[in-house]
């Protein structure tokens, strides 16, 4: 099984790597929105926005810049709607050395019902968090990934809303334990939509380096929408726009003339990198073979895909594209079960990963011997549901 190295940093402009008439991705610094999250004495702050809008990238910059405390990362799962899951998941990113969440682990291996338990469950950290002198900024991102009103969602208002830890949450959404009242008196900061959006200015700093011509138009009609305009920086020759699209349907545009720019091999890469439930670098070596340092090293240039924790995580919007085009494909095989990428995360026993690739696939000739290898794991961690 190889492994190669993926380099978070981006390709320089012009790097051979890139085919004819592509732009590496800019990191889009956003130093008015950081401002913003530096100079609120709010406990709580909210990035809600769709997909597109830089959250992700935006808290990163932040706690990156920001050395007054340590930083404890959340990264929401699917799985996490399982309580047992995610409280392990919180008290992990507060600290491994610390005493937060040693109670709530020996509770949850004894308890019979943890998404019955959440309010005992939640009061347990947050009883952690309060006696701890601790400083640690809970940084959670994708929270809408967590089911409205469940019992996930009450374990982390109760956590973020009774403890004393300050926290960001990007989100799509704003949860449902954040009411408007919080946010109009200025016990919550939300930058919403409106503010993540790319001013006039911001959006022609990008976009005339690539499309001087047509950058103000651009800017009008992408509405401020990040993710149309980085695609647009990326493929200059682009720009016989309808001014009747919508910036969804721009997206969409951009992203074709970007697709279209990679080689075959690159492009066929990403497709079948984007079904896989986690990817990384042993991942897509094992299911690529030799192309896989080209195809990643692209997707990361581009922006498709960014490295983070070790993992290759895709961008939201091109998952989406990359699907429809896979739905596209009338007539042709369809993507065969990634069975190898099965095996390396059985081995890792990322059971969650394993379960999502048979549910997905329907690989039912595995999934007794994968339900005999992870049981034993589940029940000990409370793993119920």
């Amino acid at each position: 099984m190889s492994v190669f190295p993926v380099s978070s940093a981006p390709t320089e402009l012009g790097d051979p790597t890139l085919p004819p008439g592509l732009r590496r991705r800019r990191i889009i610094e956003r130093p008015r929105l950081i401002k913003a999250l530096d100079d609120s004495s709010a406990r709580i702050k909210l990035l809600i926005a769709g997909p597109g809008y830089g959250k992700t990238t935006l808290l990163e910059q932040w706690a990156k810049g920001d050395d007054s405390g340590a930083n404890g990362w959340l990264r929401i799962r699917p799985a996490y709607n399982d309580v047992a899951a995610l409280a392990r998941a919180v008290s992990g990113s507060l600290g491994t050395e610390s005493a937060i969440g040693h109670k709530v682990i020996e509770r949850l291996a004894v308890s019979a019902d943890p998404a019955g338990e959440v309010d005992v469950l939640a009061e347990m950290l947050v009883e952690d968090v309060r006696s701890s002198a601790l400083d640690v900024r809970l940084l959670v991102d994708d929270y809408h990934l967590l089911e409205v009103g469940g019992a996930a969602d009450r374990f982390m208002g109760i956590v973020i809303g009774e403890s004393h830890l300050r926290s960001v949450v990007s989100s799509r959404t704003r949860p449902s334990w954040i009411s408007q009242r919080a946010v109009l008196y200025g016990d919550v900061l939300e930058v919403a939509q409106s503010s993540l959006a790319m001013t006039s200015e911001e959006s022609a700093t990008i976009l005339v380096e690539s499309n001087p011509d047509v950058a103000l138009g651009l800017s009008t009609l992408a509405n401020g929408w990040p993710a149309v305009i980085g695609l647009a920086a990326l493929s200059p020759d682009a720009v016989s726009v309808d001014p009747s699209d919508l910036p969804d349907t721009l997206y969409d545009y951009f992203a074709e003339e970007v697709y279209r720019g990679l080689d075959a091999d690159v492009a066929e890469g990403l497709q079948t990198l984007a079904e896989l439930p986690v990817v990384d670098g042993t991942v897509a070596s094992v299911i690529l073979g030799a192309s896989a340092s080209k195809v990643c090293d692209q997707g990361l240039s581009l922006g498709i895909l960014d490295a983070r924790e070790g993992r290759l995580d895709f961008h939201p919007l091109a998952v989406a594209f990359l699907e429809e085009r896979s739905r596209r494909r009338v007539g042709e095989a369809r993507f065969t079960p990634p069975i190898a990428a099965l095996r390396v995360y059985e081995e890792r026993c990322d059971w969650d990963a394993c379960l999502a690739l048979v549910r997905r696939y329907g690989i039912a000739a595995d999934l007794v011997r994968l339900l005999e290898a992870c049981l034993q794991d589940l029940l000990a961690s409370s793993r119920l549901a």
